[in-house]
């Protein structure tokens, strides 16, 4: 193993998916807190860098994830009083 950047925000329980060489990794539970946020890294450059990309519409913790025709997408989760059974869509082209 050999330690690569931190992330931005520490964080368990997340979706994580692969797309055009770049790890994203959406929401989860920073200890006490579902969280919205996304971060993004390209493990393959010289020196990897964690980015924030745009937040998702709502906390998600332990979501599950995937990417279809270039579009990340995550589903469900929940946070500390409620279980999602909604779906959001990611365009990385767009950050939106």
């Amino acid at each position: 193993w050999t330690p690569i950047a931190s992330m931005g925000h520490a964080r368990c329980r997340f979706g994580a998916v692969v797309h055009d060489d770049q790890i994203y990794i959406a929401g989860g539970f920073d200890g006490d807190n579902a969280l919205a946020t996304v971060e993004i890294i390209n493990p393959l450059d010289a020196a990897p860098v964690w980015k924030f990309a745009a937040p998702m519409s709502k906390p998600r913790g332990a979501p599950a994830s995937c990417v279809l025709d270039g579009q990340l997408y995550v589903f469900g989760g929940h946070d500390s009083t409620q279980v999602w059974a909604d779906c959001e869509r990611f365009n990385p082209e767009t950050d939106s």
